[in-house]
């Protein structure tokens, strides 16, 4: 498929959930809630055969949230949309940073042949 090489992306899925303990006014509240992220990766091609992920970066549209209220006042705060938007600034916010870190740059980075040569390696110590 070499004549797709410039074009080739990928979805990737991340599921997950949170649990939320918040005081607000002296009242405890307790939120679960199930979370999915969304994040389209590029995938680059260079010579000899190395591949570079390129996560794009994600935007509120990307995460999807659904609060489940352990209590009362949790479900009030729940249908106020205060929770949701909340949440979903902080999740958008560490994606980001996270696919900006020049140590996850590095590790989208993969280079073939030098992984292929490392499998075909003799063990240390191998007579065979």
């Amino acid at each position: 498929m070499m004549e797709r090489l410039p074009d080739i992306s990928f979805l990737l899925g991340v599921l997950g959930d949170i649990r939320l303990d918040v005081e607000i006014f002296g009242v405890d509240l307790k939120f679960t809630l199930d979370v999915s992220i969304q994040l389209q990766i590029d995938v680059e091609t260079y010579a000899p055969v190395i591949l570079k992920l390129v996560p794009h970066p994600v935007t509120s549209k990307n995460i999807r949230i659904d609060v489940k209220g352990a209590n009362q006042p949790s479900e009030a705060l729940d249908k106020l949309m205060l929770v949701q938007p909340i949440v979903r600034e902080q999740i958008v916010r560490e994606v980001n940073a996270r696919i900006a870190d020049p140590k996850i740059r590095e590790m989208a980075t993969i280079d073939v042949l030098a992984l292929v040569d490392k499998a075909t390696s003799k063990p240390a110590g191998s007579t065979a």
